[in-house]
């Protein structure tokens, strides 16, 4: 059994199932690498767009994951980078297999530089030299951020992981404000004093 997050539900599973489980355990458990550097921007939905822009307009031949919580946003937000001329494809699970994988390979061999994508690519595909991840909307929970932002940072190489956070995320901002401490990355002032960032939810 593999995975990059071991949260308490799989543990429970794991012990249930398994006799006599070996626990490998390759950095520290649930948390991105040192790797990574972690940005986080407080922002209005609205600002979300034109910042997103600015970041692609920087990645030059460099390659970014745009990730999106929602399948008609994907579609929605990929439409339109692709008419201001980013070269962009989509990942997302309305796909077919055939489709998710012609996108892939468009993606690996960068003629896409773009993928705009649900979490389904946040877990399970390897994607070589990702240099930025941006989360445009928060993930749903830590774990699923951890997952996220580790498409890059991969195999020795430094990345740069990016998320767009809104006051509609406060579900996540104590657990979010606690890793970005750990691996100690600059925390944004209006997440440090929020309330919810002070108390587990």
């Amino acid at each position: 059994m593999f995975s990059a997050t071991m949260p308490p539900a799989v543990e429970r599973l794991a012990r249930k199932y398994l006799r006599n489980p070996v626990v490998v355990t390759i950095g520290t458990a649930g948390k991105p690498t040192e790797l990574i550097t972690q940005h986080v921007l407080m922002l209005k939905e609205t600002e979300k767009m034109g910042r997103l822009q600015r970041l692609l307009n920087d990645l030059g031949d460099k390659t970014a994951i745009v990730f999106i919580n929602t399948k008609k946003t994907v579609d929605s937000l990929s439409r339109q980078l692709d008419k201001s001329g980013y070269r962009v494809t989509t990942l997302h699970g309305g796909k077919t297999q055939e489709q998710r994988e012609i996108s892939l390979e468009g993606f690996r061999n960068k003629r896409f530089n773009v993928l705009v994508a649900t979490d389904v690519a946040g877990h399970g595909i390897d994607i070589p030299d990702v240099a930025h991840v941006i989360n445009f909307d928060m993930p749903s929970s830590i774990e699923m951020y951890t997952h996220c932002i580790g498409r890059t940072g991969r195999a020795g190489k430094t990345g740069v992981a990016t998320t767009f956070l809104t006051h509609y995320d406060s579900h996540v901002f104590y657990d979010l404000k606690q890793m970005l401490i750990q691996s100690n990355s600059p925390v944004p002032p209006e997440l440090a004093r929020h309330e919810a960032s002070k108390f587990k939810p």
